[in-house]
């Protein structure tokens, strides 16, 4: 199998099927990506990462962790909407 065949692959796993250090490292990257685009898509599939790691069945986070992750899920959640960050409604 190719370098990139294993890549496609990885990624492709479902993130409900990803540790949550996997989940966390993918999201990492994703919002280093963000920064490099400001893509609305991409701010979506942040929120998809942030949620998925707040529901794992092995989240380690305390309370104030998933609080945390809740506050970035929301701004991303705005982030991922043009028509709400640009006027407030939708």
């Amino acid at each position: 199998m190719a370098a990139h065949d294993r890549t496609a692959s990885t990624s492709s796993i479902a993130l409900e099927d990803q540790s949550p250090e996997a989940i966390r490292q993918r999201l990492a990257t994703l919002i280093g990506r963000y920064a490099q685009t400001r893509s609305p898509k991409l701010a979506g599939s942040i929120v998809r990462h942030i949620e998925a790691i707040c529901m794992h069945p092995r989240f380690d986070g305390d309370g104030e962790d998933l609080c945390g992750y809740l506050r970035l899920k929301a701004h991303w959640r705005w982030l991922a909407n043009p028509v709400m960050a640009i006027d407030g409604t939708r």
